[in-house]
């Protein structure tokens, strides 16, 4: 899904988490939304760490925890 890239990455995340709240499965909402599974991780760890505040952009030494 190609509108989900772009400028509604912000909102792309948050779909993800809230995909991930019912128990939708990283692989399933991967290949529901056209990313790659450690992708959703990711972002679902950020939003853990972080709430929605860590959802846009950000940059530096701790960008992807554990990577």
């Amino acid at each position: 899904m190609t509108a989900l890239r772009g400028p509604w990455r912000v909102a792309a995340r948050i779909v993800i988490v809230l995909l991930s709240a019912p128990g939708m499965s990283a692989p399933e909402i991967a290949d529901l939304l056209g990313y790659d599974p450690i992708t959703v991780r990711r972002w679902n760890t950020r939003h853990t760490r972080d709430g929605l505040p860590g959802l846009p952009e950000a940059f530096g030494q701790d960008f992807w925890p554990g990577a």
